[in-house]
This record gives C-alpha cells, sequence and structure tokens, in this order.
C-alpha cells in the first residue's frame, strides 16, 4: 500500500518525465549533445514514463487525479508507446512532425496538471516543512542519544525526503523564489548530500552522538534554521501543501 507521500513522488515523477519529452531545447542539450547536468536519454526517459505512469493510470483515482486528467494522460501514453516502438535515436526523429505531435500532447498534459508551478509549490512546500521538523528535532537529538532512547526513522525520513524534493531547485523561475532564497535551499541541498555521501548514511546506520559532533552536521542545523526563518513558515502558502 503506497503512502500518500510515495504517490506524490510517483505523480512528479511522471510529470517530470513529460516536461523533457515537452522540451525540444532539453533534448537536444542532453539527450543529443550530452550536455547535463542532467544525465537521462531517450531510453531512459521511455522507461521512467513507463514504469511510473502505467501503475499512475490503473490505479488513477488513489492518486488523484481528475477524470479529464487520466484522459488526457492515457491518450499521451497510447501515442508515444506506439511512436517509441518504432523510434530509438532522438537525432533520427527530433525533426519530423511526428515527435512534434508528441511533444505538444505532452505540453497539454502539463498544462491539465498545471505542471511545473503547482508541482513545485507542493515539493518545495515539503522541503521546507521537513527542514523546520528538522530544527525541531536538532535540539532533542543528543540528549535523547545519550539516553540511549534515540530513534533514527525520523530522521532518515527528513534526510531523504528533503534530497527526493530538491529537484526543485534545477530553476528559480519554476517556484517563483527570491535569488537570495534560493540559494539558501541550493545551500541546504548541498550540506544535505555531503553530509550523506561523507558518512554512507543510509536507512542501516546508527546515528551516534560523535557523528553528530562533526562539522557537516552543525551546518546542517544552521542551514535549516536560515532556510526556516527565510520562507516563515507560518505564511498561508507553504501550510497549504502536503
Amino acid at each position: 500500500m503506497l503512502t500518500s507521500e510515495a504517490k506524490k513522488q510517483i505523480l512528479m515523477s511522471v510529470l517530470e518525465t513529460i516536461r523533457g519529452i515537452s522540451d525540444k531545447k532539453y533534448q537536444e542539450r542532453v539527450w543529443i549533445r550530452g550536455e547535463g547536468p542532467e544525465v537521462d536519454d531517450f531510453d531512459e526517459t521511455c522507461c521512467n514514463f513507463f514504469g511510473d505512469g502505467e501503475p499512475l493510470l490503473e490505479s488513477y483515482k488513489d492518486f488523484g487525479l481528475t477524470e479529464s486528467q487520466y484522459f488526457v494522460l492515457e491518450k499521451f501514453r497510447d501515442k508515444f508507446r506506439s511512436f517509441s516502438d518504432g523510434h530509438y535515436h532522438p537525432l533520427e526523429f527530433i525533426e519530423t512532425p511526428e515527435w512534434a505531435e508528441i511533444m505538444n500532447l505532452a505540453k497539454e498534459v502539463l498544462k491539465l496538471f498545471n505542471y511545473p508551478r503547482q508541482i513545485d509549490n507542493q515539493m518545495l512546500a515539503g522541503f521546507i516543512k521537513n527542514a523546520k521538523k528538522f530544527c525541531a528535532m536538532a535540539a532533542q537529538e543528543k540528549m535523547q542519544i545519550c539516553a540511549e532512547e534515540f530513534k533514527c526513522e525520523d530522521l532518515y525520513q527528513s534526510i531523504f525526503e528533503m534530497l527526493a524534493e530538491d529537484c526543485i531547485l534545477k530553476d528559480r523561475n519554476n517556484i517563483g523564489i527570491t535569488e537570495d532564497k534560493f540559494k539558501l535551499l541550493k545551500n541546504l541541498s548541498r550540506v544535505l548530500r555531503n553530509f550523506v555521501d561523507k558518512y554512507e548514511i543510509d536507512s542501516a546506520k546508527k546515528i551516534t552522538k560523535k557523528l553528530m559532533d562533526v562539522p557537516e552536521w552543525r551546518e546542517i542545523n544552521h542551514m535549516s534554521q536560515m532556510v526556516v526563518q527565510a520562507f516563515d513558515l507560518e505564511n498561508k502558502e507553504y501550510n497549504d501543501f502536503g
């Protein structure tokens, strides 16, 4: 049984894949020239879309889709499947009328889902709320560890949810925030990834008092506090989501 958070992530993954399908400049830069920073190609796009899109369509009501959203997504799925079954190399099809039709259908899907604005705002809210949760935990963690009462599940969930949501940081214009706030979010994402990578944090690793004394941990706490203060979570704009 999928959680509401897992369903949201699947929907966002599908829409993000469709956004790539709608964007010819992205395809030329990433699929054909491989310039990045994204790592993607047409084969991976197909795998990502059908891997997440089929379960989404099969249980669309559970994902909160309207009938109109379901039908336009189903139409896109059918057209894209027929196209992808016979085309493999973007250089050979990117200028064709058939691909232009696929891109236009992708744009129709995004418009009906109000993507990226709506989804990015939801992800932004989740990112900020996890930062708030992280700050609230920070004052208690050392005491709990010393008392051998600390449980790491909430900490792991906050960290990895925030890292999953940091795809919103690809483009500041998509989420409509100031440059200063955008930099704060990018810095928090950076220190989180540094911490996870350097200390090989995963669901099996125990959080120890020694680990919580490292500079990266203190930097995470500091950056989380700055993000929470900057976005002011009493603001209704962010409390309305998720």
